[in-house]
């Protein structure tokens, strides 16, 4: 859960505390998977003729009783095809010493993991910082995908993708970056003028996300940000708050291909404008098709396959 609103949503009168987050988090997912793992391999006989439906040795409850959950179990229908649903786990930390809870989280439960990265260079630091975690943990470093969130504007030209980028550009507002802000944080910033300093109370009372904090305060080189500082390092509400891959479909392919492998695993296209996902589907895919980098078809029958993902 993010903020206010959406711990409301979920029946709890207040956003936990930080690290309370992950705890929760923590046991859920346990439960989760031990109801995922109620249904032994093999366990479904479907045998008309003694009218066995599964062999009662290869299911199981749970019998979960914890700080935050109880579930019986076992669960309602057999495993599937792809032995449990793929599990993919957003970290703002970019997966580096920031983020220490997210990160392990990931490290143990995820299959593919959700970034944002500002640059290149961060990504390449913080990508290489978590294959070396989880070959620590013993998954190995291609157990876990890595995708940051990336927005693609393409041209003809240079030119012409410049030019979109300039115009989508210029539709964002700083007050729509404080009300985003505002959202992610919990901080009702109409509170503060616009160039008024947070304290250090205040500061350390942003725990929503304390990674994002984090790396707000080392951008700005003082523990005391203004409203107006954050917008502009953090970019909110603009399409530079990601990496922004902008030229021909050959340029885009160059870009890809320069962050795939070294900074990333694959990409999270943002859908910044109607047509985003278009200006990667019909140039650009194609251009990584003639180059070999971009399957033609799908090997694999399920999700898991075809990310290459071993169930941990």
């Amino acid at each position: 859960m993010l903020n206010r609103s959406e711990a409301a949503n979920f029946g709890t009168a207040a956003l936990l505390e930080h690290d309370a987050r992950y705890d929760r988090a923590e046991e859920f997912l346990e439960v989760v998977r031990g109801h995922w793992r109620s249904w032994d391999a093999g366990a479904l006989v479907m045998d008309k003729a003694s009218g066995v439906v599964a062999d009662p040795d290869k299911v199981r409850r749970i019998e979960h009783a914890g700080q935050w959950f109880k579930s019986r179990g076992p669960f309602t229908v057999p495993r599937s095809p792809q032995e449990e649903p793929v599990l993919i786990q957003a970290e703002q930390s970019g997966c580096g010493q920031a983020g220490a809870g997210g990160r392990a989280g990931a490290a143990k439960w995820g299959d593919l993991v959700f970034v944002i990265y500002p640059n290149l260079q961060t990504g390449r630091q913080a990508c290489a910082e978590f294959k070396d975690h989880l070959e620590q943990t013993g998954r190995g470093r291609v157990a876990v995908k890595i995708a940051p969130a990336v927005c693609t504007v393409m041209g003809e030209s240079l030119g012409e993708a410049e030019d979109k980028l300039s115009a989508l550009n210029a539709l964002s507002k700083p007050v729509s970056g404080l009300a985003s802000l505002f959202k992610v944080l919990n901080v009702d910033f109409a509170s503060k003028g616009h160039d008024e300093p947070f304290t250090i109370e205040e500061m350390a009372g942003i725990s929503a996300i304390q990674a994002f904090r984090d790396r707000v305060v080392k951008m700005n080189g003082h523990a005391n940000p203004t409203p107006h500082e954050l917008v502009v390092h953090t970019q909110r509400g603009t399409l530079v708050e990601l990496p922004v891959f902008c030229g021909t479909a050959s340029q885009g392919a160059d870009q890809m291909q320069e962050w795939n492998g070294t900074a990333c695993d694959g990409f999270i296209v943002a859908s910044h404008a109607p047509g985003a996902y278009e200006d990667v589907v019909r140039p650009v895919v194609p251009e990584l098709q003639r180059r070999g980098v971009f399957r033609t078809g799908y090997e694999g029958r399920t999700l898991r396959e075809n990310l290459g993902s071993l169930v941990p």
